[in-house]
């Protein structure tokens, strides 16, 4: 698959007189893309950072390019309910303030010679916070890339910081995607933000390369809290197979009996009652927020419910 380049028509013909020879080549015309998000169509600071590389905007829209153009041949064929779209993909990608700030500083650099003529100032250079240190570090080789995202990691956590922390463990889970302790501390801190998909997400991807007890009974307890026992369950089974603590047998019991409560109900969403018992099998095996969750169901249905009012002043909540 061949990406479009901005270069002299000529040379787009030619890839596309070539691309046309054979059947296994795609173009992928990120250049129409790019036009049809500038202003007036001109490809401009938008989305390219000097003449031809793209920036961070740029990036995401060529990124999307490809991954619409391979829906397109087929070479995919995702699931339409787990799917990123354009505006999650932006809004997740990991770059921390030092890898934009670091970013700034080269290009300012670049611009100080010819052709271009609107670098910086050493005014606007000012380097006072401690993100703006490093990347002024990393900008000028100073420091590589790993050694400060590893200082940044420490910054941010020394400051109860977890979500730019994440943003830095993140980027480096995707770096380097066959170690498994990356994966575990991006998955720990989505917890920590009570993001419970994307905490599922790495965890699994963990336990995968490097399974363990305190893995399993992490990801039950999110599955169970993300009303998904049926996900929980062969983590349970970890841990009892594991670590022989057939106490949890009582939890993988519960969960047993309300992934058949949940089926009786898509067969009935009127039985407002198989809601209430849901939520009392969740508090019973300890599973607070399952129990909450519930509750609020009934409670929006039918405020003067009495079960559902008893089984919230159980958890504490009103």
């Amino acid at each position: 698959m061949k990406q479009k380049e901005r270069a002299p028509g000529e040379l787009n013909e030619i890839i596309e007189e070539t691309a046309s020879k054979y059947s296994n080549v795609h173009i992928v015309n990120t250049k129409s893309v790019f036009e049809a998000n500038s202003a007036n169509h001109i490809i401009g600071n938008e989305l390219i950072l000097e003449h031809v590389h793209p920036n961070l905007d740029g990036y995401a829209f060529m990124s999307d390019a490809f991954y619409e153009a391979m829906k397109k041949s087929q070479f995919i064929i995702p699931d339409s309910t787990k799917e990123m779209t354009f505006s999650k993909l932006k809004l997740y990608m990991p770059v921390t303030t030092v890898d934009s700030l670091a970013g700034i500083y080269k290009i300012n650099n670049l611009k100080k010679s010819w052709p271009f003529s609107d670098a910086m100032s050493a005014d606007s250079m000012r380097i006072v916070t401690q993100e703006e240190e490093m990347a002024y570090a990393l900008s000028n080789k100073k420091s590589n890339w790993f050694g400060i995202m590893d200082t940044l990691y420490s910054f941010y956590i020394g400051g109860n910081n977890f979500k730019d922390a994440r943003t830095v463990v993140e980027g480096l889970a995707l770096e380097y995607p066959e170690d498994a302790a990356y994966l575990e501390k991006t998955g720990m801190l989505y917890g920590k933000l009570n993001d419970y998909e994307h905490a599922a997400f790495y965890l699994k991807k963990a336990f995968s390369q490097s399974p363990s007890s305190e893995l399993a009974k992490t990801l039950f307890v999110i599955y169970l809290k993300m009303d998904k026992p049926s996900e929980a369950i062969p983590y349970i089974d970890y841990s009892v197979h594991t670590q022989g603590n057939y106490n949890l047998q009582n939890v993988k019991k519960f969960s047993e009996m309300v992934i058949k409560l949940k089926l009786y109900y898509s067969r009935d969403t009127t039985n407002i009652p198989i809601l209430n018992e849901i939520g009392s099998k969740y508090l019973e095996m300890g599973n607070r927020d399952g129990a909450v969750l519930y509750a609020k169901k009934v409670l929006r249905r039918n405020p003067e419910n009495k079960d559902a009012l008893l089984l919230q002043q159980k958890v504490g909540t009103k």
